[in-house]
């Protein structure tokens, strides 16, 4: 008898390719495509109809716990000031979870994702570690509980690129659904950040106020400091650049600019930490601390009660706080965990 598996689709190319490949290595496949917001893009439509010709295909309507779980605690985390990866927490809070959850009911164990990640074992444990492409996406996995890797099947581990991956979907379904997918925040629907949140945060939740230098020199009216993050160089509209953003003050709401290098950042501090892995105070690691950043050394100079301080080897720029932070091991590049940035110096 096959052994069955459950593959989560978007109705993406990857997560596509994964199911049929599965499928032709003689798993037992059934597909879930969780609903995520009103509205449905049709070229993603059509893939999961080409895939249901193959597999069935179970529709989840997640969006309520969608709204709960990630749009609005995204919303919130702005509103403090904070910069949030919703894609990193929508995995674990929900998108896995219904997954899991799922899969029980349907009496499957295994459950596999699009994601461009591989799973291995360590002596008697399992992990989640580093691929050698540069999409790369064990970040978006840092907040993974270690009970789910056991179980867990990642078809696309061994591709550098995506243009494999297209093809092999374009051979199956044609060309025209081997274009395009999706990228950055889905919920934004192809809009700009900036826009969704003059959307959804009223006037008085945006902290307006001015734009200051190291002088106390008054440079101008901001927006709101919930449209900048540190470091940020554009859209600051000065002249006699460059500027970046240095700090923001929440108490006077207050923009503080710089000229010349970005802050150099030597120290985080993270919180509300989750661990796939054992790890100890003085450990070396690898540190990534956003999804387009590559992980650089570090070393975890303290973690207890969920929360932790790792030292760069080498300072870095555009740290951001709330940011999610992914630690990993420096030989294999297992994925050790993940907590968010509480502050940095």
């Amino acid at each position: 008898m096959s052994e069955k598996i459950l593959v989560g689709v978007s109705g993406g190319v990857d997560s596509t390719v994964s199911a049929l490949r599965l499928r032709d290595l003689g798993y037992d496949v059934t597909a879930a495509h969780l609903i995520l917001k009103d509205g449905e893009d049709p070229t993603d439509r059509l893939r999961l109809e080409c895939l249901a010709q193959h597999v069935p295909v179970h529709r989840l309507d997640c969006r309520e716990q969608f709204d709960d779980r990630v749009v609005r605690p995204f919303l919130d985390a702005y509103r403090k000031g904070l910069t949030p990866n919703p894609c990193v927490i929508c995995n674990a809070a929900l998108k896995f979870r219904a997954l899991f959850e799922l899969a029980d009911r349907l009496g499957i164990e295994k459950v596999a994702s699009g994601h461009y990640a591989r799973v291995l074992k360590r002596g008697d444990r399992w992990a989640i570690a580093r691929t050698t492409s540069p999409k790369d996406q064990t970040y978006m996995l840092c907040r993974l509980p270690y009970e789910w890797l056991p179980r867990l099947c990642f078809p696309l581990s061994e591709e550098r690129d995506k243009t494999g991956v297209k093809d092999e979907l374009a051979s199956r379904v044609g060309e025209r659904l081997a274009q395009g997918d999706s990228q950055g925040i889905c919920f934004l629907e192809g809009g700009s950040l900036e826009r969704f949140l003059e959307d959804h945060i009223a006037l008085e939740e945006r902290h307006i106020g001015r734009m200051v230098d190291h002088d106390g020199k008054d440079l101008g009216p901001h927006k709101g400091l919930i449209f900048y993050t540190e470091g940020q160089r554009r859209g600051l509209g000065l002249s006699r650049g460059p500027w970046f953003v240095e700090r923001r003050d929440f108490t006077g709401n207050r923009l503080l600019l710089s000229h010349g290098a970005e802050a150099a950042v030597g120290t985080i501090y993270f919180e509300n930490a989750r661990w796939q892995q054992e790890v100890r105070a003085g450990q070396d690691c690898l540190v990534q601390f956003c999804y387009r950043a590559r992980p650089v050394p570090g070393r975890l100079a303290d973690c207890r009660d969920g929360c932790g301080t790792v030292k760069l080897q080498k300072t870095a720029g555009s740290v951001s706080i709330g940011q999610a932070l992914a630690l990993y091991d420096v030989t294999e590049r297992v994925l050790l965990g993940g907590g968010f940035i509480k502050y940095m110096e």
